[in-house]
């Protein structure tokens, strides 16, 4: 097969114009006052991740989702702004109430990559306290619920006051009106804060037809990420995009790329051939 990649990586990302980014949907509990969530959000219940939430009247306070300012919990549960969502937990064993924190419905606009990118607040001094956190997606029209990320810690002597924000690829939804619930099962405290839905798109021209000739895997991956491409196919350049739309040229090397030398989440590999242009979404661990 006809390589004409570069030989070396370019360890520095540069900003181009062929890639468009938009927030499309953001929350930071900012909007409303008191414990107040703001207009559109529902808080529901449900004793198991599986069952149908319902809105309820929760017996225990704590296990209820509502709005944190400074004057409630403190300024410590809030990322930025002066408010949060945030929940409380009710004893040292599993809890059989999941609290679902549900948004109002988004429109997913039809473009290559799309995620929610969130923070997010736990702490707890007890060894045998533990948080279960789901993200889970509602189609329009659809009763289900598909969950697209957890985040499970039997453990919580270690504190996590918003360390990083947190990104979740949820293209596979794109073109479609979904809802968002952020749903906890916890014995201690927790908090989100700085919601938001991002769309990324390149604008190149891409050619569906020739998008099977190329696989790539594995995926997520570490350090280095396997390719196989049609041998009726002669490469001209590869390209990584990051979310911000920045770009590396990258070259292969026996049939793989280096990607070890990335932060971690979702990326672009865009490879330009003799008969166009070929987008895959990658994640790094």
């Amino acid at each position: 097969m006809k390589m004409k990649t570069p030989l070396l990586f370019l360890l520095y990302f540069i900003p181009i114009t062929s890639f468009s980014q938009s927030i499309i949907y953001s929350e930071g509990f900012e909007g409303s006052t008191g414990m107040d969530l703001p207009a559109g959000w529902e808080v529901l219940s449900s004793s198991s991740i599986n069952e149908t939430p319902e809105v309820v009247n929760f017996p225990n306070f704590w296990d209820n989702w509502w709005r944190n300012d400074p004057s409630t919990w403190g300024a410590t549960y809030v990322h930025t702004g002066i408010g949060s969502a945030a929940v409380g937990g009710t004893s040292i064993d599993p809890d059989p109430t999941w609290s679902w924190l549900v948004s109002n419905e988004i429109n997913l606009p039809n473009v290559e990559l799309l995620e929610i990118r969130y923070w997010f607040w736990y702490w707890s001094s007890q060894p045998s306290y533990f948080t279960d956190f789901r993200i889970l997606l509602q189609e329009e029209g659809s009763t289900d619920w598909i969950e697209v990320e957890r985040i499970y810690v039997d453990d919580e002597t270690v504190q996590w006051f918003y360390v990083e924000e947190m990104f979740v690829d949820i293209s596979e939804f794109k073109n479609k009106n979904v809802k968002m619930a952020f749903v906890h099962n916890s014995t201690y405290q927790f908090a989100l804060d700085d919601i938001s839905v991002f769309s990324n798109d390149v604008l190149s021209i891409v050619n569906n037809n020739i998008s099977e000739s190329l696989k790539l895997f594995p995926n997520p991956a570490a350090n280095k990420i396997n390719l196989t491409i049609a041998n009726n196919i002669s490469v001209d350049s590869i390209y990584i995009y990051d979310v911000f739309g920045r770009s590396i040229e990258v070259s292969i090397n026996n049939n793989s790329l280096d990607i070890s030398f990335l932060t971690s989440g979702v990326y672009t590999l865009s490879i330009e051939t003799t008969l166009g242009r070929i987008n895959k979404k990658f994640i790094k661990k």
